[in-house]
């Protein structure tokens, strides 16, 4: 008998954060973040009422915005 973990071959699953976890993760006001959100900047997924990030992709959002900033100086 196999263990539920063997069993499965696929991707992790992805994982939502509100943004109080993404203020408290990346150390900013929520307030930037809201603004980043309406500005077109910032990755979400709107659940009802409520603002989720999706882990990885805001992790990778954030390298990109990161090398794209180095690179024009």
């Amino acid at each position: 008998m196999r263990s539920p973990a063997s069993a499965f071959n696929g991707p992790l699953p992805r994982r939502l954060i509100g943004i109080d976890e993404l203020a408290a993760l990346w150390s900013m006001p929520k307030a930037t973040l809201y603004n980043w959100v309406n500005q077109g900047r910032l990755p979400y997924v709107k659940l009802g009422r409520s603002l989720r990030f999706d882990l990885v992709q805001i992790e990778e959002h954030r390298e990109r915005a990161t090398i794209s900033v180095a690179g024009k100086g």
